[in-house]
């Protein structure tokens, strides 16, 4: 007999992964993996479990069922029941500031700060001249909220955007826009 996988189970839910575990027949080591939502189809072919399902998109609700591969592909089980998850969300920051203070005038350097969300612990700030488009304007990563530009040009009117980096190529949008210039 070729046995459906039971007892299914997601965990380790990221913003764009998943890890999903089944129990298996005691001959079974070929599964199909289903992972779908209504305009989503992603199947894969393994061979141990547990499976990490990678490539989700953030704050997305996903099902996902297994089936076991039985008699070197000759046959295959019903389907598991099918159970939900939803990636995590990449939340955006807030209340972004940035406050040159005399003690920073002369050095063309300028304080920023933002409320992040609880837990997340890496943003990209992307800052240039007013007007500028966040693809053409200087981006860097900071770890530390709030932290400090360095250099910038004084009499020169700025425009800056911050989002929260929640996983390696995964963003929150980004903030409003503040403006600011160095005296």
């Amino acid at each position: 007999p070729c046995f459906a996988p039971v007892d299914l189970e997601v965990s380790e839910i990221g913003y764009g992964s998943a890890t999903i575990d089944w129990t298996a027949g005691e001959d079974e080591n070929q599964w199909i993996v289903n992972i779908f939502r209504t305009d989503y189809s992603f199947t894969d072919t393994v061979t141990s479990h547990p499976y990490t399902a990678e490539g989700l998109f953030a704050g997305m609700n996903y099902n996902v069922a297994v089936q076991t591969i039985c008699g070197n592909g000759a046959s295959y089980s019903d389907w598991s029941d099918t159970i939900s998850f939803t990636t995590n969300i990449c939340q955006p920051v807030s209340d972004v500031s940035a406050e040159v203070s005399e003690i920073f005038e002369s050095t063309g350097d300028v304080e920023i700060s933002w409320t992040a969300a609880e837990g997340t612990d890496a943003w990209q700030i992307n800052y240039g001249e007013l007007d500028f488009t966040t693809d053409q304007g200087t981006l860097i990563d900071v770890e530390t909220n709030p932290c400090v530009l360095e250099n910038l040009e004084q009499h020169l009117l700025y425009d800056l955007y911050v989002r929260t980096k929640c996983d390696e190529n995964i963003f929150s949008v980004w903030s409003s826009k503040v403006q600011f210039v160095i005296p």
